[in-house]
C-alpha cells in the first residue's frame, strides 16, 4: 500500500511539472530556425519551473501551518480555508515570477547584451525574441493562476486518511458550489494534460516541416478557457440530477462531457477556425479526457449523494 502511495505521489509530481513546462518555448528553441540568443529566452521561460516550485513549497508550508485542518477530512475544514490555499499559491507564484524576471534582467544587463537578448535592437530574428519575452509574460501569469488553483485545492483536501485519492465523499452532502468546484478543477487538470500531450505528439511529428513560432501562441489556451466556462453549467446540471444507481450517475456524466465542447464552440466564434478546436479535439481523441472526467465526476456525485443519504 505504501509503495502504491509513493508511486502515486511521484506520478502527481511528474504531472504537476509537466503542466508547468513551457513546451512551446522549448520547441521554438529546438527549431533549426531559432535566432541568436534564443537560449537566453528559453532560460527566461523556464522560470515557470521556479514558480511551480514556489507554489508547491507554499502549499507544504500552509499544510504544516494548518496541521489540524490538514489531517481532517474536507467536510470538517472551514469553507474559507480553501480560498486561502488558492490565494497563497497564486501570490507565491506571482512573487517568484517578478523576482525571476528581475534577476534575469540583471544577468542580461551584466552580459552587456541585454537589448539584443530582449529583442530591442534590430538583429536577425529580433521579432522572435520579442515574441519569446511576451510569451513568458503570458505563460507566467497563466501557469501561476492555473497551478495555484490546482495545487491549492489538492493541498486543502489532502488528509492522512485519504492520501491515495484526496477527493473522498464528505460525511454530509456537499453544497452545490463544492461539487461544481471539484468538477471544474478536475476538468482543468484533465483537459490541459490531454491537449499538451496531443500538441507535443503533433509538434514532434511535423515540426521539421514548418517554422515554430511563438507569435499568437496564447491562442492555443483559449479552448481550455472556453471549455472551462462551459463546464460550469454542465456541472450545475449534474449536481441537480439525482441518479438512481452509480452506473446511471456515470452515464449521465459521460453524456455531460459531450455537451461541454458543444457549448464551448460558440464562445470562440470570434476566433474563426479556432472555434472548432474543442469539437476537433473531442473527435480526434475520442474525448479521452472527457471520458475520464465523466467517470470521475459521475462516481463522485454518486458517492457524495450516497454519503449524504447515509448520514441523514
Amino acid at each position: 500500500m505504501l509503495k502504491g502511495k509513493k508511486s502515486l505521489a511521484i506520478a502527481a509530481l511528474v504531472g504537476y511539472f509537466w503542466l508547468a513546462t513551457p513546451w512551446q518555448a522549448i520547441l521554438w528553441y529546438l527549431s533549426p530556425y531559432r535566432p541568436r540568443y534564443a537560449g537566453w529566452l528559453l532560460a527566461l521561460n523556464c522560470g515557470a519551473y521556479l514558480e511551480a516550485i514556489a507554489i508547491l513549497v507554499a502549499m507544504v508550508v500552509m499544510h504544516a501551518r494548518f496541521a489540524l485542518g490538514g489531517s481532517a477530512p474536507p467536510s470538517e475544514k472551514l469553507p474559507g480555508s480553501r480560498r486561502l490555499f488558492v490565494v497563497v499559491g497564486i501570490v507565491a507564484g506571482l512573487m517568484t515570477s517578478l523576482v525571476w524576471c528581475y534577476v534575469f534582467r540583471i544577468v542580461a544587463n551584466y552580459s552587456g547584451q541585454r537589448d539584443d537578448i530582449l529583442g530591442l535592437h534590430y538583429i536577425p530574428g529580433y521579432n522572435q525574441l520579442q515574441a519569446a519575452v511576451s510569451y513568458y509574460r503570458f505563460f507566467s501569469m497563466f501557469i501561476v493562476t492555473y497551478l495555484g488553483i490546482l495545487a491549492g485545492d489538492v493541498a486543502w483536501r489532502w488528509s492522512l486518511e485519504s492520501r491515495l485519492l484526496p477527493y473522498p465523499p464528505p460525511k454530509n452532502k456537499p453544497s452545490d458550489s463544492d461539487f461544481v468546484w471539484t468538477s471544474w478543477v478536475a476538468w482543468l487538470a484533465l483537459y490541459l494534460l490531454l491537449t499538451e500531450s496531443i500538441y507535443l505528439l503533433f509538434e514532434f511529428t511535423f515540426s521539421n516541416h514548418y517554422i515554430v513560432s511563438l507569435d499568437g501562441s496564447y491562442l492555443s489556451f483559449l479552448p481550455l478557457v472556453a471549455t472551462s466556462i462551459a463546464c460550469v453549467p454542465v456541472s450545475l446540471w449534474l449536481e441537480g440530477h439525482t441518479p438512481r444507481t452509480r452506473k446511471s450517475s456515470i452515464y449521465v456524466a459521460m453524456a455531460g462531457r459531450l455537451v461541454i465542447p458543444i457549448i464551448a464552440t460558440p464562445l470562440l466564434i470570434t476566433t474563426g477556425f479556432l472555434a472548432l478546436a474543442p469539437l476537433a479535439l473531442c473527435i480526434g481523441t475520442l474525448n479521452g479526457g472527457g471520458f475520464i472526467w465523466g467517470w470521475f465526476v459521475g462516481d463522485l456525485r454518486w458517492r457524495c449523494l450516497h454519503a449524504g443519504q447515509t448520514a441523514s
